[in-house]
């Protein structure tokens, strides 16, 4: 079995989003019905959530790190002139 490196791809965002929609959802779902049991869940997801939004967020600015300080350079000197 060969394994490929986990590079960033703009589409793991889409499996990012998801969890925190979830996780907001199930928490808003516990104090809308009083449910004390189902707010353990986004108590723990939310730990995940955070994790996976965070690696997600590095992959971006590894990649795109470089670019990004580019442009922010690039806008600050024209302002200046």
């Amino acid at each position: 079995m060969r394994r490929e490196p986990l590079r960033y791809e703009p589409t793991l965002w889409g499996m990012v989003f998801p969890l925190g929609m979830y996780m907001t959802g199930t928490l808003q779902l516990s104090r809308a019905l009083d449910l004390a049991f189902l707010a353990a869940v986004p108590a723990v997801f939310i730990h995940l959530t955070l994790l996976a939004w965070g690696l997600t967020f590095l992959g971006l600015l590894g990649r795109n790190g470089a670019t990004l300080l580019l442009l922010l350079l690039l806008l600050r000197t024209n302002r200046r002139a």
